[in-house]
């Protein structure tokens, strides 16, 4: 379904007695005065699912490019510049703290 179809889709009507279906399968009670309001508001809820449900069927009009770097490689980090930012610096290593349990 294209986009332009889905905006022109109007609410679904929901009949009485699928509303007390459901408000049966809510634990809900109604009362008459309410029952009107409820079958707009529910009509309303399912016909926008239903637009997002189709519009999530359609697939991209075309996928968007990724622009990545060159990987090219560069000058290293100074060992001392990279150890002062080291939570742990045990030189000329990282310290790191022990992950595995021997108990």
């Amino acid at each position: 379904m294209s986009a332009r179809a889905l905006d022109t889709l109007s609410p679904v009507p929901l009949a009485r007695d699928d509303l007390a279906a459901l408000a049966a399968l809510a634990r809900i009670e109604l009362r008459d005065d309410e029952t009107d309001t409820i079958r707009g508001e529910i009509a309303t809820v399912v016909t926008y699912l239903a637009r997002v449900q189709s519009a999530a069927a359609e697939p991209p009009a075309a996928p968007t490019p990724v622009r990545l770097r060159g990987d090219t490689p560069g000058p290293p980090l100074p060992r001392d510049e990279a150890l002062a930012a080291a939570p742990d610096p045990a030189p000329p290593f990282f310290g790191v703290p022990p992950f595995i349990d021997d108990a």
